[in-house]
């Protein structure tokens, strides 16, 4: 089955949480991505500001990491939801 595009992916694990942070989002979208060349940390937070920009997700909050990496946490936004409801019943589900 063909993988969803990759920001219907992170929006649709988004979704699926009250609040993720960015390093679960990678983890978690790895497997499936993870071969792509273009597939990286920096990429999956790129996606994410670009998604908030957009007000498909909104911030949850911030922490440091013992290695003193900043995690950001996001929920998703009304907006989003909405495009969560266009996508067909049968997308892929995580």
């Amino acid at each position: 089955m063909p993988k969803l595009p990759f920001r219907y992916k992170i929006l649709q694990l988004i979704g699926k949480h009250e609040s993720i942070s960015d390093q679960e989002i990678y983890f978690r979208l790895k497997p499936d991505y993870g071969r792509d060349g273009q597939f990286s940390e920096a990429a999956v937070r790129m996606h994410l500001h670009a998604m908030r920009a957009n007000t498909l997700i909104e911030d949850d909050g911030a922490d440091m990491d013992e290695h003193g990496s900043l995690i950001e946490r996001f929920k998703i936004a009304e907006l989003g939801k909405k495009r969560l409801e266009m996508l067909p019943k049968n997308a892929t589900n995580l």
